[in-house]
Parts: structure tokens; sequence; C-alpha cells
């Protein structure tokens, strides 16, 4: 009984372990074999109605009657076949469904797996697209367009006459410089008293560059204009605008000092 069990499951085991090839040619010997087992039946039914009463006129030849004494041999042989065969077709017709089952859900795994690579694509090009567009505003000059010029100088007319200085920190920085000679024409634009220094009397830089952006200072006596040379830097402007680090010692007559330094430059994110 355990060796017919074994022999049972390693059987199913070997059946369910064929390759597609090997089921599909199985499969059509196994549709063969139902034939020939179903002709042996037809053939073995015919023996047996050769028996009755109305064929035994046609059937009294030696060969009839050998033929009559097998014919229940070919009919329990043909019904036996056919069951073994139908079971073998219901067995290698469910093993292909399951390859093709397991074929099909590979496939939408590896589609699934595609769209996922696909969609990681689609997203790092638009990140790289951003990060490029990041590196171009880093890149550009800081300028102030003619409107802006216009701008600033109409909000700051009421102050027509004031004292500005327009000092730029670099002597090395185009970029500060040409920014420094617009916002000159901005400031002049309000009729201003506008003076422009990029050099120290002594022909030498300024003081060490710690800062970065425009910075606008002022005393307490020049507050109100002060506050709105920097509100229209910043705001009609587009400027970036930096605090003082330290106190910065203006004595009341001071004119109000705009300082150009280096262009900001914000480190992009590491992906």
């Amino acid at each position: 009984m355990a060796i017919s069990i074994t022999m049972s499951s390693w059987v199913v085991v070997s059946l369910f372990s064929l390759s597609k090839s090997a089921t599909s040619t199985l499969l059509v010997v196994s549709e063969i074999s139902l034939l020939f087992f179903g002709l042996l039946l037809v053939v073995g039914s015919l023996g047996e109605i050769a028996k009755t009463a109305k064929w035994k006129v046609y059937t009294t030849l030696s060969g009839w009657r050998a033929y009559s004494k097998i014919a229940i041999i070919l009919l329990i042989v043909g019904v036996a076949g056919e069951l073994i065969a139908d079971g073998f077709i219901f067995a290698f017709s469910s093993h292909l469904q399951t390859i093709a089952d397991g074929e099909f859900a590979a496939l939408n795994k590896e589609a699934a797996y595609a769209r996922e690579v696909a969609g990681k694509a689609v997203q790092r090009g638009e990140e790289l697209k951003a990060e490029n567009l990041s590196l171009e505003a880093l890149l550009q000059p800081r300028f102030l367009s003619i409107q802006q010029q216009h701008d600033i100088g109409v909000s700051l007319l009421t102050f027509e006459g004031h004292k500005v200085v327009v000092r730029v920190a670099s002597m090395t920085d185009p970029e500060s410089n040409n920014l420094g000679l617009q916002i000159k024409a901005s400031l002049e634009a309000a009729k201003l008293d506008v003076r422009f220094e990029n050099k120290s009397p002594n022909g030498r830089q300024y003081s060490p560059i710690t800062e970065t952006g425009v910075q606008v200072n002022w005393p307490p006596s020049q507050r109100a204009f002060g506050s709105k040379v920097k509100w229209a830097l910043s705001t009609i402007g587009q400027l970036k605008l930096c605090e003082p680090k330290g106190t910065t010692q203006l004595a009341a007559t001071d004119p109000v000092l705009v300082t150009v330094y280096p262009k900001p430059f914000d480190v992009l994110k590491s992906k």
C-alpha cells in the first residue's frame, strides 16, 4: 500500500514537472490514444451486437465466432483505455493551463516592472530638467530690466535730492559692477544724488568679502529713505538682499549706502 502511494505521488510530481512543450506533446498523444481506444470500443461493440439473434444467421463462420469471443475483451480494453486517456487529457490540460497562468503572471510582473522603470526614468528626467533650470538660474547674472529701473525710480521720487552711495565690494567681479551701474541708473531716475564707487580711495578692494547679495545701510536720520530704497530693490528689483552681520556705524550726516556683493549661489540638492 505504501509503495502504491509512493508511486502515485511520484507519477503526479513527474507529470506536473514537465515542460510546456513536453506537456503539449503528451496531450496530443493522449488525444490520439482516446481515439484509438474509442475505435476498439466500437469494434468490440460490433462483436457483441453480432451475438444477438438477429445477426446469428450472418455470423456462423468460424472467423466470426472467434471475433465474437474477443469482442468482450476489446470492449473492456476500449472502456478502460478511454478512461485512462481522459484522465491524462485532463491532467495535461490542467498542467498547460497552470503553465499559461504562470507565464501570464510573469508577463504582468515584467510589464509592471517596465512601467515602474519607465516612471522612474520620466521622474528622473523631470528632476534633471528642474536641476538644469536651477543651474541656468544660478549662472544667470543679476540684472535690472529697463522697466524695473523705471519703477524703482518712480517709487523714490518723493526723496528727490537725497544722497546715496552705490558701492561695489569686489573690484574683480564684473557681474557685481554691472548690477551696481544698473542700481545707480535706477536711483538717478528718481533724481537722487548718487555716487558710484567700485574701489577704495587707495585703489584697493574695500574689505574682505564675507557677504553675498545686496546690502542697504542707513544712519538713523535716514531711516525712512533707507527703508524705501531697500524695499524698492527687493520688491521691485527682485534682488536678494542681505542683512549686516555686525553693527554698521554710519554717522548722522552719512548718506544711505547700497553695497553690491557677489551673487549668492545656493547649493543644488544632491540626489
